[in-house]
């Protein structure tokens, strides 16, 4: 099997005579990437390349068992990438990154650096199978290293601490978030039924039910897009946890109505009861 993949690799040397095109910068074989940060990486590719004739290039692999670091220098070489240029290239199948550099930045991103990379930006991604965001900010990581050594700003970019306290702890940050917003968004339902419902006499006590409704949904909303900056599947997560405890308060505060409806009709009816009473004694007397 690798015998068969670097002779694939080799013809490929045959093919790409040219060095890397403004559509090759990236090739998802492995379908890790989203189409948002497929069109990121084309675009800094891009524009590194005109600016500063850098070859940059992300490709994802999944080809079953491959030395990685052979088989990454062989894309180097089948692509004809420039000796101003880097390659990230991503194995599903072993999850490993290897990176490959030109000989132009062998001082500057060498391989201390490029480790110390992988482990810093990409690897706490790579852990919670974050393929997509984890490849996206190393890609982002050496894009702004290359600036800095061309002198181009590139401030407008930001780049995260993979194993930072959000992504290591997020699965108990997510929870607290949940069981906060979830209990406001009850309180949410109860404030809401009890201002169309029922409404006080008292003028701050009505300021105080609206404000309590327009909080929890303000807080409501901020969950989401909190849950978003996670990552979609923890949004989705918020979404149907939301929905359950919105459906939960609405089926309970309805039951407590009809009770109460119900005690109330049973003290109408109790009153009448008492009222026919006092008329009886009141002809028998």
């Amino acid at each position: 099997m690798k015998k068969i993949i670097i002779l694939l690799v080799t013809l490929l040397s045959f093919i790409n005579v040219c060095a890397l095109g403004r559509n090759q910068f990236v090739m998802d074989g492995a379908e890790l990437l989203s189409k948002d940060t497929e069109n990121y990486i084309l675009e800094y590719s891009n524009y590194l390349k005109d600016q500063v004739g850098v070859d940059f290039a992300v490709i994802t692999i999944d080809v079953g068992e491959v030395d990685l670091p052979e088989y990454t220098e062989k894309l180097y070489d089948s692509y004809h990438v420039s000796n101003k240029g880097i390659i990230i290239v991503a194995d599903k199948n072993s999850r490993g990154i290897q990176i490959q550099v030109g000989t132009r930045f062998s001082d500057v991103i060498s391989d201390e650096v490029i480790n110390d990379y992988i482990e810093q930006y990409m690897v706490g991604y790579l852990k919670n199978e974050e393929w997509d965001e984890g490849i996206k900010n190393g890609y982002t990581a050496f894009y702004k290293l290359i600036c800095n050594y061309y002198d181009i700003d590139s401030e407008v970019l930001e780049v995260y601490d993979a194993d930072s306290f959000l992504n290591e702890y997020r699965t108990s940050i997510i929870s607290v978030i949940v069981f906060i917003c979830t209990f406001l968004g009850y309180g949410l339902i109860k404030y809401y039924r009890n201002r169309y419902i029922k409404r006080n006499n008292d003028k701050m006590s009505n300021i105080l039910n609206d404000f309590m409704f327009f909080a929890c949904v303000f807080i409501n909303v901020e969950l989401f897009i909190v849950a978003y900056y996670f990552s979609l599947k923890d949004f989705l997560m918020v979404f149907a946890i939301e929905m359950v405890s919105i459906i939960s308060a609405v089926i309970t505060e309805g039951n407590a109505i009809k009770e109460k409806r119900k005690e109330a009709y049973l003290a109408h009816l109790e009153e009448k009861r008492k009222r026919k009473a006092n008329k009886r004694r009141r002809r028998n007397g």
